[in-house]
Formats: structure tokens, sequence, C-alpha cells
């Protein structure tokens, strides 16, 4: 029995394997995508996007616990998206990469072209 090919030959797009990112880097867009991808740390973002905040404005705009805020702040620290900074007692958080900005804009536009 002969083997099917599911495309014809002339038709298959050429990606050369350099255009294939590395397994790394699959696992880190993978990971990043996991990290945005809960409601309450995108609210996080969205507030910082204004610009740097203390944690108490933070919890306020997001509505979130104390706890949750803070677990939620020290994941998306940890992996670089936010950075922090103390003034005496107060914490104050911005974004650590800007890059994070164009991610969540881009996924917003698709999102509401998609309405």
């Amino acid at each position: 029995m002969k083997e099917k090919i599911c495309c014809d030959e002339r038709h298959q797009t050429q990606m050369h394997q350099a255009d294939i990112p590395a397994v790394s880097e699959v696992e880190e867009m993978s990971k990043l995508f996991s990290l945005l991808g809960d409601p309450a740390r995108l609210k996080i973002l969205f507030t910082l996007f204004g610009g740097e905040r203390c944690v108490c404005d933070i919890q306020a705009n997001t509505g979130a616990m104390q706890s949750a805020t803070s677990h939620h702040l020290r994941l998306l620290k940890d992996n670089h998206v936010l950075k922090a900074r103390r003034e005496g007692k107060s914490v104050f958080y911005s974004l650590d990469d800007h890059h994070i900005y164009s991610i969540i804009e881009l996924a917003l536009t698709h999102i509401r072209e998609g309405q």
C-alpha cells in the first residue's frame, strides 16, 4: 500500500530550521504565557501600565486580598516582569520589561477585533 502524503510538495511552506526557536526559548515563552494567563496578574499589570504604584494602590485597584496580591506580585517579580523598590515601609512596583506592555496590548487588540 502506498503511503499517502498529506500535502502537495509544491504547496509546503519552506521553513528553515533557523526560523524555529530553540526548545529552551519555546519553554520560556510557554512559561511567560502561563504567567500572563491569570486574570489577577493581568489586572495588576493593567494597574502598572500607568506607572509605578505602591502595594496598597495595586490592591485597591484590583480588589484582591492582600495575601493574593503579594503572591502575584512575587511571581511577577521573580519572573522579571516587575521590579520593586522600597521607600521606608512602602514597596513600589513597576514594569521591569516594557515588552510586556506590547504583548498585552497586542492581545487586547486581537480580542477587541474579534468582537
